[in-house]
């Protein structure tokens, strides 16, 4: 028998197998990636069928798994990837807050960037002796929603220890590949928008306020300190520090 077998996509929304006159068509995939599995195996079947072999499909080699990084997370790490920090009325230690709602890859998703954050702070402290104690190394981890002008913590997500975790979490909630670079302001922005926010930077009147304006306050010298929320406003208010 003279088999003149042929297999296509040239629809690009099913696979086509022409063989002695015979069209037979399946295997309708979205997905690209599974489109192109299924047409490897398709003519490993014909060529099989023709050459008399019974057809078993070779496993899918599947793309090696992302290699995370094992860094252990620190209070250095989160300054540089664009954490900022707040530590309220009988929180022990500071609390490290990165807002997600700007960078989700579904622009309309949120209302806020307040919508949506990762707030972690540390599970251990210093004893009387200044020693370290408890579990050293490892973080809360919550997500963050101040989208009714209030401070939330509204679910602990799980402990984290590594870079390669958090960095992690933060893609799959915003569904962009982490670039610390893109983290402006206390906020993960889509990689066109920190672009945007790059540029604007360096008009010239942003040049001249930026270089000309004197931080006088401690809390002022300090780039990594979050906003004062509504409850430090509060207890401004209460102390006498403010109006």
């Amino acid at each position: 028998m003279t088999a003149n077998p042929r297999v296509s996509d040239d629809d690009k929304d099913s696979i086509t197998v022409s063989l002695d006159g015979v069209e037979l068509r399946g295997w309708t995939y979205d997905n690209d990636e599974m489109h192109r599995q299924k047409m490897a195996q398709a003519r490993e079947y014909v060529e099989g069928w023709c050459n008399g072999r019974d057809y078993v499909a070779r496993p899918v080699q599947s793309r090696p798994p992302q290699q995370l990084d094992p860094s252990p997370i620190t209070e250095d790490w989160l300054k540089s990837a664009g954490f900022k920090w707040h530590q309220l009325e009988r929180q022990p230690d500071k609390h490290w807050l990165l807002w997600l709602g700007d960078a989700s890859r579904e622009r309309h998703s949120f209302t806020s960037f307040e919508d949506i954050g990762i707030e972690l702070a540390p599970c251990w402290w210093k004893n009387s002796k200044s020693d370290d104690a408890g579990d050293v190394g490892k973080w809360f981890c919550w997500f963050r929603s101040d989208a009714s002008g209030r401070y939330c913590r509204f679910i602990h997500i799980r402990h984290l220890r590594t870079v390669g975790d958090l960095v992690r979490l933060v893609e799959a909630i915003t569904g962009h590949q982490w670039d610390p670079a893109n983290n402006l302001y206390g906020s993960t922005r889509k990689p066109e928008d920190a672009e945007l926010i790059r540029q604007e930077d360096q008009r010239l009147d942003r040049r001249f306020m930026r270089e000309s304006s004197h931080k006088w306050a401690d809390v002022e010298k300090d780039d990594t300190r979050g906003r004062a929320l509504p409850e430090q406003m509060t207890a401004a208010i209460k102390g006498g520090g403010a109006k």
